[in-house]
């Protein structure tokens, strides 16, 4: 890299698009340009290059000219029922379509899906949220999508390796 990220966007404040951001600003202050970012965090150990080059393909191949890419894992369709409470302490759905429509079997869910924090690819000119109406998913494997925040999640992803 010919630059350094400042102290600002350094801390465990900083958010994943201003650090996107700042890297497409101080490549084009080196004459770098380019139509599109891969963001591969480092806490996805299980990812691979397959995944990266099958998501790339995936991208190019989507008709859409505003388009972004997460990677994602599938999980089961109750947690399409996860609730949470008001100011006034009433519980509501996180779905706000279940509050209002009572239909409560799981027949009903569609897929849902756990953002796991693998590979991410956008546009360099449409850099302004993480998930944006035109974001497109790519499943990977449960077992492929841990995200290490924890020593737990640590101990698990190197179970999973041997």
């Amino acid at each position: 890299m010919p630059f350094i990220r400042p102290k600002t966007l350094s801390d465990d404040t900083a958010g994943m698009m201003s650090v996107l951001k700042h890297a497409v600003d101080e490549m084009a202050k080196a004459n770098l340009f380019y139509d599109v970012v891969v963001c591969l965090q480092p806490t996805s150990p299980l990812r691979t290059y397959e995944h990266i080059n099958a998501a790339l393909e995936y991208f190019e191949r989507i008709p859409s000219e505003e388009k972004s890419l997460a990677s994602v894992y599938q999980v089961e369709n109750k947690y399409r029922w996860l609730l949470q409470d008001n100011s006034e302490g009433q519980l509501r759905f996180l779905d706000d379509s279940l509050n209002q429509g009572g239909l409560f079997n799981r027949q009903n869910n569609g897929r849902v899906y756990m953002p796991n924090g693998a590979i991410f690819i956008y546009q360099v000119d449409s850099l302004f949220a993480q998930y944006q109406p035109t974001t497109y998913s790519f499943v990977m494997d449960e077992v492929d999508s841990i995200d290490i925040d924890t020593l737990d999640e640590f101990n698990l992803a190197l179970k999973r390796q041997q």
